[in-house]
């Protein structure tokens, strides 16, 4: 989350969320989502976003429902364990 527009948000106090959709990827061969990533982000940050012919959306959807479903829980009063350290991936 270092990387990302949460951590002022976590270092103010405010609860903040780092939702990724990681590198596993079903009907993909092990490694595949990282080779995947390291070739199509330059960097932390990109300045534009381009769409390939070959975009596959079913991971995408997969990650809105999951995070969806994860502010449903958080307006619905649940609650979660809280990282005093912003820079924590474990």
């Amino acid at each position: 989350m270092f990387r990302s527009d949460q951590l002022a948000w976590a270092q103010a106090g405010i609860p903040a969320a780092w939702i990724d959709g990681g590198t596993d990827y079903v009907g993909r061969p092990p490694g595949w989502g990282v080779a995947k990533r390291a070739s199509t982000v330059p960097g932390p940050t990109i300045t534009h976003d381009d769409v390939r012919a070959d975009f596959d959306y079913s991971g995408l959807v997969q990650l809105a429902e999951i995070t969806a479903a994860l502010v449903q829980q958080i307006g619905a009063g649940a609650t979660s364990a809280w990282k005093s350290d912003p820079n924590s991936w474990a």
